[in-house]
């Protein structure tokens, strides 16, 4: 496997890909005074115990007509935030000369986890600290779980019925003025319980026979729009209150689909949006009509729009794919813990639920919402994933920390997952060759 991918290996199977990819290690751009490589030596970075060794090695190259003397400091923090190896040393470089050093982390120090490292360098003509995650024994990472309600099944099959005896008035509209020369684009809305309508896109190919199909679930942050493709038909939907489905009465922000009704199961803003969600798949397989393959549907779900993915998914059961893009808001029992131990408040969405829970006016406590959000957390639904399954993960999100998305991971009930990991993107991006993989696996679900 090359050095530059991060693959997370599940019942023995590997994605291939091309020896091009450049992801698991962190370079400064040549531009600065010091060009700095840090790069594991299990080149996918997960380490097991049964590694003779856990190494990285280090490398300084000197990019400025001087010589170079400074420190650096690579330090190896657990999910806690709390520091359990570091290594210091000094260097002098010559101009056009590097420094080069191999770091073994001792094995006796570390538990089955994920870490995060922080390689610190300062010179006279540099300072920067560059960041890398590892894992080690992941799939025996030890949980605390917010346990899955007893009633759980009950509560959603009963939901389901509500959503059932809801007629949907699936409306379709085709839009000449939005189409061009390969795609057919359609407006659709239909009814979701509580009598909410719901708007979204769908854009097929022009061509003969039958189109595949993604789902997409997005991740709040800007109304859906018809995205076309020429090999595979687009269906998009904005959830209740958002974008294109929000009405006078109900316009939410993003922190809103977190916090809104969290005290109370059955009034929670997440119980709507699943249904709405899970509607849309019901749309799917009565609209074959329109040109769309029933038996190839993919729910991609991306950043907040993951949850809503992995629930639509489950209470469906029956789609062929399910894809994760950057997914946030996966365990929040253990990411509040997390924020505990760390006794950091700040990153996104803890401090939302710390405001909403303190706030008197809620009349809420931590235990009422982690009793709520029981019925929608992600990990719940695991063992209820049974189709194709690919996720591209984001390490670097204060969201999406990796002890959480491993907790989802391990509990799902799928013979072949397929996973990425990029510890260097940003928010929600994903990088190159996450998008070529992605191709990959459309054309072998497809």
């Amino acid at each position: 496997m090359p050095a530059s991918c991060l693959f997370i290996r599940s019942k023995l199977f590997v994605l291939p890909v091309m020896a091009m990819f450049a992801v698991f290690f962190s370079e400064a751009q040549t531009k600065n005074p010091l060009t700095i490589k840090m790069k594991p030596l299990q080149k996918d970075g997960i380490f097991h115990s049964s590694d003779k060794v856990i190494n990285y090695n280090i490398k300084f190259k000197n990019e400025v007509k001087d010589i170079q003397r400074g420190n650096y400091l690579f330090d190896v923090r657990n999910d806690s935030g709390r520091s359990i190896f570091h290594d210091a040393g000094g260097f002098a470089i010559n101009q056009g000369g590097s420094f080069e050093r191999e770091i073994t982390i001792e094995k006796y120090k570390l538990q089955p986890g994920c870490y995060e490292i922080s390689l610190a360098t300062q010179t006279f003509y540099y300072k920067d600290t560059l960041s890398n995650f590892f894992c080690y024994d992941p799939e025996i990472i030890a949980f605390t779980d917010n346990a899955r309600p007893d009633d759980f099944s009950a509560y959603w099959e009963d939901a389901k019925r509500s959503l059932y005896n809801t007629y949907p008035s699936f409306t379709v509209n085709r839009r000449n003025d939005l189409a061009d020369n390969y795609t057919e684009v359609y407006s659709v809305e239909y009814l979701s319980v509580d009598n909410i309508t719901i708007r979204g896109w769908l854009t097929v190919p022009k061509g003969r026979g039958k189109y595949p199909v993604l789902y997409k679930l997005g991740d709040l942050n800007e109304p859906t729009y018809p995205e076309k493709f020429k090999d595979k038909a687009i269906f998009s939907i904005d959830v209740r209150g958002f974008g294109n489905s929000a009405e006078d009465n109900l316009r939410l922000k993003k922190d809103d689909y977190i916090t809104k009704n969290a005290n109370n199961k059955n009034k929670f803003i997440g119980k709507g949006v699943y249904l709405d969600c899970l509607r849309g798949i019901d749309f799917l397989y009565k609209s074959s009509d329109l040109r769309i393959d029933t038996s190839k549907i993919v729910v991609v779900g991306i950043g907040q729009g993951a949850p809503m993915a992995v629930a639509a998914v489950a209470l469906s059961g029956k789609v062929k794919g399910l894809e994760l893009i950057a997914p946030q808001n996966f365990d929040l029992f253990n990411l509040l813990m997390a924020a505990d131990e760390k006794n950091n408040f700040t990153d996104w969405p803890v401090n939302v639920i710390r405001d909403f829970i303190i706030n008197p006016a809620n009349k809420t406590t931590r235990d009422d919402f982690e009793r709520t959000w029981s019925y929608f957390d992600p990990v719940n639904f695991a063992s209820q994933i049974k189709c194709n399954f690919l996720m591209g993960a984001n390490l670097r999100n204060p969201a999406s920390p990796a002890k959480c998305i491993y907790h989802f991971l391990n509990k799902l009930a799928v013979g072949r997952r397929d996973i990425y990991v990029c510890p260097e993107c940003n928010n929600n991006e994903m990088d190159y060759s996450f998008k070529v993989m992605e191709q990959v696996w459309f054309r072998g679900v497809f």
